[in-house]
Protein backbone atom coordinates (compact mmCIF):
# COMPACT_ATOMS: atom_id res chain seq x y z
CA UNK A 1 0.00 0.00 0.00
CA UNK A 2 1.23 3.44 -0.62
CA UNK A 3 2.65 4.84 2.40
CA UNK A 4 4.17 8.28 1.34
CA UNK A 5 5.07 10.55 -1.63
CA UNK A 6 8.19 12.85 -1.65
CA UNK A 7 8.04 15.37 -4.86
CA UNK A 8 11.17 17.48 -5.81
CA UNK A 9 10.01 20.35 -7.79
CA UNK A 10 7.17 18.96 -10.07
CA UNK A 11 5.04 21.79 -11.23
CA UNK A 12 3.49 23.83 -8.86
CA UNK A 13 4.94 21.90 -6.18
CA UNK A 14 9.10 22.86 -4.90
CA UNK A 15 9.03 20.33 -2.59
CA UNK A 16 6.49 17.56 -0.72
CA UNK A 17 6.90 14.97 2.23
CA UNK A 18 3.80 13.26 2.58
CA UNK A 19 3.20 10.19 4.76
CA UNK A 20 0.06 8.25 4.46
CA UNK A 21 0.69 5.71 6.86
CA UNK A 22 -1.65 5.37 9.55
CA UNK A 23 -4.68 6.22 7.77
CA UNK A 24 -6.77 3.97 5.01
CA UNK A 25 -8.51 6.61 3.45
CA UNK A 26 -6.77 10.17 2.80
CA UNK A 27 -8.83 13.83 1.78
CA UNK A 28 -6.82 16.39 0.55
CA UNK A 29 -8.52 19.64 0.49
CA UNK A 30 -7.35 23.60 0.00
CA UNK A 31 -7.88 26.42 -2.28
CA UNK A 32 -7.32 26.48 -6.07
CA UNK A 33 -3.77 26.13 -7.25
CA UNK A 34 -2.81 24.91 -3.43
CA UNK A 35 -1.46 21.59 -5.43
CA UNK A 36 -4.35 18.56 -4.90
CA UNK A 37 -5.05 17.92 -8.65
CA UNK A 38 -0.74 18.07 -8.90
CA UNK A 39 -0.50 15.73 -6.50
CA UNK A 40 -2.76 13.09 -7.87
CA UNK A 41 -0.79 14.07 -10.89
CA UNK A 42 2.51 13.73 -9.60
CA UNK A 43 1.27 9.57 -8.90
CA UNK A 44 0.12 8.96 -11.69
CA UNK A 45 3.00 10.34 -13.53
CA UNK A 46 4.97 7.69 -11.39
CA UNK A 47 2.72 4.99 -12.21
CA UNK A 48 2.31 5.10 -15.71
CA UNK A 49 4.37 8.35 -16.81
CA UNK A 50 1.53 9.76 -17.97
CA UNK A 51 0.84 13.69 -17.12
CA UNK A 52 -1.74 15.38 -19.69
CA UNK A 53 0.65 18.05 -20.19
CA UNK A 54 3.78 16.05 -22.03
CA UNK A 55 1.29 13.13 -22.85
CA UNK A 56 1.76 13.73 -26.84
CA UNK A 57 4.77 16.21 -27.08
CA UNK A 58 7.21 14.00 -24.20
CA UNK A 59 8.49 17.55 -23.40
CA UNK A 60 9.09 16.36 -19.39
CA UNK A 61 10.71 20.07 -19.01
CA UNK A 62 7.30 21.29 -19.02
CA UNK A 63 6.81 19.59 -15.53
CA UNK A 64 9.68 20.95 -13.96
CA UNK A 65 9.25 23.39 -10.73
CA UNK A 66 9.37 27.15 -12.14
CA UNK A 67 12.44 26.55 -14.44
CA UNK A 68 14.41 24.60 -12.36
CA UNK A 69 16.78 21.71 -13.83
CA UNK A 70 15.73 18.49 -12.64
CA UNK A 71 12.97 17.23 -10.30
CA UNK A 72 12.05 13.57 -9.09
CA UNK A 73 8.60 12.21 -7.94
CA UNK A 74 9.14 9.01 -5.39
CA UNK A 75 6.32 6.64 -3.94
CA UNK A 76 6.76 4.56 -0.73
CA UNK A 77 5.19 1.91 -0.69
CA UNK A 78 5.46 -1.54 1.93
CA UNK A 79 8.37 -2.88 1.08
CA UNK A 80 9.83 -0.89 -1.85
CA UNK A 81 9.15 2.39 -4.06
CA UNK A 82 8.97 3.73 -7.04
CA UNK A 83 10.97 6.68 -8.86
CA UNK A 84 10.34 9.03 -11.90
CA UNK A 85 13.25 11.71 -12.51
CA UNK A 86 10.69 14.76 -13.76
CA UNK A 87 13.41 16.31 -16.67
CA UNK A 88 13.43 12.74 -18.78
CA UNK A 89 10.67 10.62 -17.57
CA UNK A 90 12.85 7.76 -16.50
CA UNK A 91 11.61 5.12 -13.39
CA UNK A 92 13.76 3.64 -11.45
CA UNK A 93 12.58 1.32 -8.14
CA UNK A 94 13.93 -1.90 -6.08
CA UNK A 95 10.61 -3.82 -6.76
CA UNK A 96 9.60 -6.84 -5.89
CA UNK A 97 6.96 -7.37 -7.79
CA UNK A 98 6.53 -6.75 -11.55
CA UNK A 99 4.80 -3.17 -12.93
CA UNK A 100 1.23 -4.43 -13.10
CA UNK A 101 1.57 -5.53 -9.57
CA UNK A 102 2.75 -2.49 -8.04
CA UNK A 103 -0.36 -0.69 -9.84
CA UNK A 104 -2.54 -3.01 -7.43
CA UNK A 105 -0.81 -2.11 -4.42
CA UNK A 106 -1.04 1.36 -5.12
CA UNK A 107 -4.34 1.78 -6.06
CA UNK A 108 -5.84 -0.53 -3.02
CA UNK A 109 -3.26 -1.89 -1.34
CA UNK A 110 -4.07 -6.10 -0.64
CA UNK A 111 -6.56 -5.26 2.36
CA UNK A 112 -8.85 -3.13 0.74
CA UNK A 113 -8.53 -4.80 -2.60
CA UNK A 114 -10.73 -7.67 -0.55
CA UNK A 115 -13.46 -5.95 0.01
CA UNK A 116 -14.12 -4.50 -3.74
CA UNK A 117 -16.62 -7.08 -4.71
CA UNK A 118 -15.92 -9.39 -7.29
CA UNK A 119 -17.57 -8.34 -10.25
CA UNK A 120 -15.53 -4.57 -9.87
CA UNK A 121 -12.31 -6.49 -9.07
CA UNK A 122 -12.25 -7.74 -12.68
CA UNK A 123 -13.31 -4.70 -13.98
CA UNK A 124 -10.73 -2.64 -12.44
CA UNK A 125 -8.13 -5.23 -13.46
CA UNK A 126 -8.76 -4.82 -16.93
CA UNK A 127 -9.29 -0.74 -16.92
CA UNK A 128 -5.88 -0.32 -15.12
CA UNK A 129 -3.65 -2.86 -17.23
CA UNK A 130 -5.43 -1.40 -20.28
CA UNK A 131 -5.44 -4.83 -21.67
CA UNK A 132 -8.05 -7.68 -21.68
CA UNK A 133 -7.09 -10.13 -18.96
CA UNK A 134 -7.76 -14.19 -19.21
CA UNK A 135 -8.49 -15.79 -15.51
CA UNK A 136 -5.26 -17.35 -15.43
CA UNK A 137 -3.36 -13.99 -15.44
CA UNK A 138 -5.58 -12.75 -13.22
CA UNK A 139 -5.50 -15.53 -10.77
CA UNK A 140 -1.92 -15.20 -10.62
CA UNK A 141 -1.35 -11.73 -9.85
CA UNK A 142 -4.49 -11.90 -7.26
CA UNK A 143 -2.21 -15.32 -5.90
CA UNK A 144 0.98 -12.85 -5.94
CA UNK A 145 -0.50 -10.52 -3.15
CA UNK A 146 -1.88 -13.08 -1.20
CA UNK A 147 -5.61 -13.22 -2.17
CA UNK A 148 -7.13 -16.62 -0.57
CA UNK A 149 -8.38 -19.44 -3.45
CA UNK A 150 -11.64 -18.28 -2.46
CA UNK A 151 -11.72 -15.06 -3.19
CA UNK A 152 -9.90 -15.75 -6.70
CA UNK A 153 -13.35 -18.23 -7.24
CA UNK A 154 -15.69 -15.92 -6.71
CA UNK A 155 -13.98 -12.88 -8.82
CA UNK A 156 -13.31 -15.12 -11.70
CA UNK A 157 -16.81 -16.87 -11.80
CA UNK A 158 -18.33 -13.24 -12.13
Amino acid sequence: MLTSVLIDSFQCIAHADISLEGSPINVFVGPNEAGKSTLKEAIAFVIRDVSPRVEYKKQYSELIYRGNKKGSVKLMLDGFDLTRTVQDGKLSTAAPLDYPDALVDVLLGVQSFGLVKPVDIKKLLVKMFDVPMSSDVIRARLKDLKVTDAMLDSTLRS
